[in-house]
């Protein structure tokens, strides 16, 4: 039986993995426009009840998973919106409309995204 979780996961460098810095939520469930800004190591989310906790935990879901439901678009907006800027100056954007999602890629350095669309229901490789 493994130790810990690094243990179940070999070949796998994860001080080597880029880790999230920023993460920007528009018009996603019930936040409008918020930003998270973390810290190196463990960060925490506490507060009342009913304002956005969870809502965060499925940001970074739809961002890694990119599932069907479109619930996530805030009322009365046109898409929603999750970016999560990672500590190596990539950006990965994910976007859902009613009709469809899409991914947008900047890598470090570059003007303008790489934008990724009808890629079936697996976010792309180079998104994960």
């Amino acid at each position: 039986m493994a130790k810990n979780l690094l243990d179940c996961l070999p070949g796998i460098c994860f001080l080597c993995l880029p880790m999230i810095v920023k993460l920007t939520l528009e018009n996603f469930l019930a936040h409008g426009a918020s930003v998270f800004e973390f810290a190196p190591g463990l960060n925490v989310l506490t507060g009342p009840n009913n304002t956005g906790k969870s809502a965060v935990v499925e940001a970074l879901r739809c961002l890694a998973e990119n599932p069907i439901p479109r619930h996530v678009i805030r009322h009365g907006a046109k898409e929603a919106r999750v970016t999560a800027d990672l500590d190596d100056g990539t950006r990965v954007a994910w976007v859902r409309t009613p009709k469809y999602a899409l991914y947008e890629l900047t890598p470090p350095g570059a003007a303008e995204p790489v934008v990724y669309a009808k890629f079936g229901r697996t976010p792309p490789e180079d998104v994960l």
